[in-house]
């Protein structure tokens, strides 16, 4: 699991016996690095859930607006970029894996049930 505020990431990870990451999607190097550590200490997931963002009303009408919706862009857009990228050769090479934009997918088809995950909590729960 990775995430930018280690409590709540800590405290959840521990539930699912998970490694904790601690990195923000817009940092694309901290993000490889997590991923790297990953690959190299657990191996290719089956599954990288990429669900973290930001929910914010901008109208872009007001000059500040832009810097918001750049961070908006930056964390919901590059940020699964930043989160797919370090895993799609290692799972192309493997010939298994997913890269899915929300773990609602996993909650209701049943896909992320006894697979290896490397996932991105949301700010719905906290942890972003």
């Amino acid at each position: 699991m990775l995430g930018r505020r280690p409590e709540p990431l800590q405290e959840l990870a521990a539930s699912y016996n998970a490694r904790v990451y601690l990195a923000d999607v817009r940092n694309a190097a901290a993000v490889e690095s997590a991923a790297h550590d990953f690959l190299t200490k657990v191996g290719t997931p089956d599954i990288v859930i990429g669900s973290a963002g930001i929910s914010v009303g901008t109208l872009t009408q007001e000059r500040q607006d832009l810097r918001i919706f750049q961070a908006v862009m930056d964390a919901n857009v590059m940020g699964l970029v930043h989160t797919f990228h370090p895993f799609i050769q290692a799972m192309s090479e493997k010939g298994v894996g997913r890269a899915v934009r929300d773990r609602q997918y996993c909650r209701y088809s049943g896909a992320c049930r006894g697979r290896g995950l490397f996932g991105l909590q949301s700010r719905c729960q906290g942890l972003s």
